[in-house]
């Protein structure tokens, strides 16, 4: 039993050192201001926390090399961090994101991790780099070859 343990497991670390197992894309996406935003209060949080102590959930349609929405939360945390889930609603699947980071206001950038998706995205992981100013987000995605 213990042979087949490391056997699989030797055969799995090759599967995924494999570079011909992965294949890489980039999806470049445009939104626009939120259809729909709602904010609440957030749990526990004061305040004076320097984001503010609300919950923003927010959906804008996109555009771009896909057609979709991307919907998000964002909830402040620790000290000046701010927390934001969400994902990309794509017509061939969903990509779903994940951050915490510290919210700088000057700031027009921002990276977030992709955790998975559905469809086209299944198991795609990767990253999300977002530029306020012009409501731009690149997706840069590593899915397996199935």
């Amino acid at each position: 039993m213990i042979l087949g343990l490391a056997g699989t497991a030797l055969g799995a670390a090759a599967f995924f050192r494999s570079e011909s197992a992965f294949t890489t894309q980039t999806i470049n996406l445009k939104g626009g201001k939120p259809d729909v935003r709602v904010s609440y209060p957030a749990p526990g949080i004061p305040a004076n926390h320097p984001n503010g102590n609300l919950v923003e959930v927010r959906n804008s349609k996109v555009t771009g090399d896909r057609t979709g929405e991307y919907v998000r939360t964002c909830t402040p945390v620790m000290d000046d961090e701010i927390e934001c889930d969400g994902a990309f609603r794509l017509s061939d699947g969903t990509v779903e994101i994940l951050t915490t980071e510290h919210d700088d206001p000057g700031e027009i950038t921002a990276t977030a991790a992709i955790s998975g998706g559905t469809g086209a995205y299944v198991v795609a992981v990767g990253t999300v780099e977002v530029n306020f100013d012009e409501n731009t987000y690149s997706l840069r995605l590593i899915l397996p070859k199935l």
